[in-house]
């Protein structure tokens, strides 16, 4: 069995811009992907293998004042960071890795959060060739990339606010593709489509 040498890993946590350093008590997770495979003939003669995790799986640190963190000691190997602005509700993933005795430093940034606005129509359009906003449907937003977040809710059914379901403030989504589905309670049609949050977008508005 030969050991090896720990490794470092520091960084700066950004603000959405890429540019701005988030600033301190952003919390940083680190968990380790590092692990070894052992392999040996069982009573019958087929291979049976184990993964076994390697060294330091998991660590939390906090920001300092200027966004920097550091985490002294890691395992060699692959690594995912998970960074998270309780403040603002923002967060981050970034992978990477390290080599044995290794001092890397990496840039992550937080994911940008904009409001989204359903819209869900009829089929059909009214006298007139408007379309026709469907009051109380079930409206779900799903996120494809972490945190892969997925919630739901109940088109309005009075004034502005018919056919449209609003997630916004605490419900926001991180910059990243969605996947909408509006589900007609009446009749128990289903409508989807597709919509993407991206940098500074105030609002996002899926329509179908």
């Amino acid at each position: 069995l030969r050991l090896q040498p720990t490794s470092e890993i520091t960084g700066t946590v950004f603000l959405p811009d890429g540019v701005t350093p988030a600033g301190e008590n952003v919390i940083v997770r680190y968990k380790s992907e590092a692990f070894k495979v052992f392999c040996a003939e069982d009573d019958f003669g087929d291979t049976v293998c184990q993964t076994i995790p390697q060294g330091i799986q998991e660590e939390v640190v906090v920001t300092e004042t200027n966004g920097r963190f550091r985490l002294p000691i890691v395992n060699a190997g692959a690594f995912t960071i998970t960074a998270e602005d309780q403040a603002s509700g923002r967060i981050a993933t970034f992978k990477g890795s390290v080599k044995a005795g290794e001092s890397a430093d990496f840039a992550v940034r937080l994911l940008g959060l904009s409001d989204v606005v359903v819209r869900v129509y009829a089929a059909n359009r009214d006298a007139q060739g408007n379309p026709v906003p469907i009051p109380g449907a079930r409206v779900e937003v799903e996120q494809i990339e972490a945190p892969k977040r997925k919630l739901t809710r109940t088109t309005g059914s009075d004034g502005a606010d018919t056919g449209v379901a609003r997630f916004a403030g605490g419900d926001a989504f991180s910059e990243g593709d969605l996947i909408v589905r509006a589900t007609d309670l009446r009749n128990g049609f289903v409508g989807r489509a597709s919509g993407r949050v991206t940098v500074g977008d105030a609002t996002v508005t899926v329509d179908l």
